[in-house]
């Protein structure tokens, strides 16, 4: 059958066209005859030799140069040159060929179109919301556990009531602080905390022995953050920006979120899902003893202040900084919608009032916050890395 489909109609090309299948014919000769009759002859099943089977059978003849004659072909004198040609029909059309040999061999690759891959299997990668969501919360016990301290305020306030600092502390609380003083070898110590932070979003200063760090992920983070704040700024200067049917593309969004799946996909797998449940864990003990009212009132804050005040008014105390507390609370909260929406992302674009809710809004306090808080929104927060170890040392040495 000719290859109409090709068959342009612009003047000047149906003579060329024409001429071109002239051309063919003339390479091929009898050899398309000779391939039909070659399928007759009961040496293979007949159905086997379906229409692109004898095109590439044609084809790898007229490429080997073969000029049979029906005397000759009815004689045997090219059955070899045939079986080859089957041979090499099935693994073209089956995709079993070898190209480099087909090179090699100096013949081309049939039937080829200049076609080439696409990768569409690309969005169909795996994507484990589990795993985003794992990530989401390690992040959100670094804001709040490290960078506020909470894990090192919680030993400061274990440290005092062992020293006998507490005066005539209730027995609710003697059996609080008692407990956790009991549980303190089962938590996860600081440098292992650290590794996890740094493989799974590199974050912190710890050190990897062994295992692989999660090196792009501050970069996609930055990306994602500057792809909100781009599409904030642009919303902002048309009218009706941030409408369903606004001019901004979401697509920058959206893609930085699609980089970030895959990524946390890969990196927090395995044991960081009870990583991070155990360190959830402490950090809510954390909490509960920092926000005892006894322990507020004994280091001069009010309980109507909440962990806010405490914070406060111990990491002044202890270590003479001030903790940024407002900001870094609300980039932790911000930060784990985020990555809510992002483990939550099936490709499908969002409503409108789902993409502000989930995305836009989180998106522009953790960036307000982060600048608040003295730091970029995809960079990393200098913290000292050396204290909570000095600190452990010293809490070993009063016990």
């Amino acid at each position: 059958m000719l290859d109409t489909l090709n068959l342009s109609l612009r003047p000047g090309r149906i003579e060329s066209f024409i001429m071109g299948i002239f051309d063919k014919l003339e390479k091929q000769g009898i050899i398309p005859v000779l391939v039909e009759e070659y399928a007759t002859a009961g040496e293979i099943e007949p159905e086997r030799f379906t229409p692109a089977i004898k095109s590439a059978m044609v084809d790898y003849l007229v490429d080997r140069g073969l000029q049979p004659d029906v005397d000759g072909f009815n004689n045997g004198e090219f059955d070899e040159h045939f079986a080859l040609a089957y041979s090499y029909a099935v693994d073209v059309v089956s995709g079993r060929s070898d190209p480099i040999d087909g090179v090699r061999q100096g013949r081309r690759t049939t039937g080829w179109n200049y076609e080439v891959r696409t990768f569409d299997f690309l969005e169909e990668l795996g994507v484990v919301p589990e795993n985003v969501l794992a990530a989401g919360a390690i992040d959100y016990i670094y804001e709040l556990g490290e960078n506020l301290r909470c894990f090192a305020i919680r030993d400061v306030v274990l440290r005092d009531w062992w020293n006998l600092e507490f005066e005539e502390p209730t027995h609710e609380l003697d059996d609080l602080l008692h407990t956790a003083v009991l549980k303190k070898n089962d938590r996860m110590p600081v440098e292992d905390r650290y590794m996890l932070y740094k493989r799974v979003l590199n974050k912190g200063p710890g050190e990897i022995r062994g295992g692989v760090m999660h090196e792009r992920g501050p970069l996609l983070w930055g990306n994602f953050m500057s792809e909100i704040a781009e599409y904030i700024d642009k919303s902002e200067r048309i009218q009706d920006g941030m409408g369903d049917t606004s001019p901004v593309s979401r697509r920058g969004i959206y893609q930085s979120m699609r980089d970030l799946q895959y990524s946390l996909t890969e990196h927090c797998t395995g044991a960081a899902h009870r990583y991070a449940w155990q360190l959830y864990a402490e950090l809510e003990e954390a909490f509960e003893i920092i926000e005892h009212p006894e322990v507020m009132r004994h280091y001069g804050t009010s309980p109507r202040k909440g962990l806010f005040g405490a914070l406060e008014r111990i990491g002044r105390r202890e270590f003479d900084i001030s903790l940024a507390v407002g900001p870094r609370l609300r980039m932790a909260v911000d930060g784990n919608k985020l990555f809510q929406a992002i483990a939550s992302y099936s490709g499908t674009p969002l409503r409108h009032a789902d993409f502000v809710s989930q995305i836009i809004e989180p998106g522009e306090s953790y960036i307000l916050n982060a600048a608040a808080a003295g730091e970029e929104p995809g960079g990393e927060y200098e913290e000292d890395a050396e204290f909570e170890d000095d600190f452990e040392d010293e809490f070993e040495d009063d016990f």
